[in-house]
C-alpha cells in the first residue's frame, strides 16, 4: 500500500473514532507499528492529527 493510500486511510479512522491505536492500525492496515508510528510522526508535523501517548 501507497504511503498516500495509508495516510488517506489512517484519517478515515481518525474521523470515524477520533482515537485508534496504532496496533489496530497496523492490523488493519496490513503494515508494521513501526510504518503506523512513521505515518503518525509525519502527519502529525503536517498538523493533520495529534498524537497523544
Amino acid at each position: 500500500m501507497l504511503p498516500a493510500e495509508r495516510h488517506s486511510r489512517i484519517g478515515e479512522a481518525l474521523r470515524a473514532s477520533r482515537v485508534v491505536s496504532t496496533e489496530e492500525l497496523a492490523r488493519v492496515l496490513g503494515v508494521s507499528v513501526e510504518t503506523i508510528r512513521r505515518d503518525l510522526v509525519l502527519l502529525e508535523r503536517q498538523g493533520r492529527l495529534a498524537r497523544v501517548h
